[in-house]
């Protein structure tokens, strides 16, 4: 029998974020679950895993999990939603431009 370790998270400004392990080099966390030794060990992003859980379903081919936090640690069910692919790239985009709330001079977005 495998060895689980639990994962711990912490509440910031109403945001889940886990803490017990490490996130990948973009700020998501990985759920790895399967056994290594049969070859059938995979990884999931754990905020869409979440999601998944929480709307008993599996994300539609086309769509991304977004995170209306802009948190990218977050696993919050009610910070996440269903977005169209370009739809959250542009969106993404347009968010990471912004400084304070305002877009940055110079921005493509302005």
């Amino acid at each position: 029998m495998g060895h689980c370790n639990p994962i711990r998270a912490r509440i910031i400004s109403g945001c889940w974020v886990q803490h017990s392990h490490a996130t990948n080099q973009d700020g998501y966390f990985r759920k790895t679950y399967g056994n290594s030794r049969k070859s059938n060990r995979e990884a999931i992003m754990f905020h869409r895993l979440m999601w998944m859980h929480d709307n008993n379903q599996e994300i539609p081919d086309g769509f991304d999990i977004d995170h209306i936090c802009c948190n990218r640690g977050c696993f919050n069910p009610e910070h996440l939603r269903l977005f169209k692919h370009g739809e959250h790239q542009a969106d993404s985009n347009k968010r990471r431009y912004r400084v304070n709330g305002k877009l940055r001079l110079g921005s493509r977005y302005n």
